[in-house]
């Protein structure tokens, strides 16, 4: 075989390339993304084929998480609300060398929660939640297989679904004429 390794998604041969006969292909590569070229030869060393293998991603830079999420309903970040039980939410700020393939999303009671629900966009919209606080943590993946060093917590969601208690009005007394006191 003949090969090439380069950040080419094709490649023309010419017959200088280096030749792989056995063995294991050690290739080396820094940060970025590159394709395997490969050109077979029969028992009587004519050229039988070529295939383009890749592209096969490096980066040494673990990528980094989200730095905001917004409710995409108006809900505010930590304020109890009642109107809105399935929220969705989107994110910005995240950064990675080799590209975002997508992140890791936890929405749940535990404020150090953690999971393997993945979503390739920087979008998430939860089923019905039930009263309480979640929290959306997520963690980002590359291209290159790499996970940003922690999960980031970015929003707290609360809902109460309970309706609110009516109020009572007990008279205590008599009418004292003052203006900032009842009686």
């Amino acid at each position: 075989y003949r090969y090439a390794w380069n950040a080419n998604p094709t490649h023309e041969f010419n017959g200088s390339e280096p030749v792989w006969d056995s063995g294991d292909l050690i290739l080396t590569a820094e940060a970025g993304t590159y394709y395997l070229h490969v050109m077979a030869f029969n028992g009587e060393d004519v050229a039988n084929g070529t295939l383009d293998l890749g592209p096969y991603i490096f980066a040494e830079t673990p990528p980094t998480n989200p730095t905001s999420a917004v409710e995409t309903h108006g809900v505010v970040s930590g304020m109890w609300q009642s109107a809105v039980s399935a929220p969705s939410f989107t994110w910005t700020g995240a950064t990675a060398t080799a590209g975002i393939d997508g992140y890791y999303v936890y929405l749940g009671t535990d404020e150090i929660g953690e999971s393997t629900e993945y979503v390739t966009s920087a979008a998430y919209t939860s089923p019905e939640l039930t009263t309480g606080t979640y929290y959306l943590r997520l963690r980002t993946k590359d291209t290159a297989g790499n996970v940003a060093d922690e999960w980031a917590t970015l929003f707290s969601f609360r809902y109460d679904s309970s309706a609110p208690e009516t109020p009572t009005v007990e008279d205590d007394g008599q009418y004292s004429g003052s203006r900032t006191k009842l009686h």
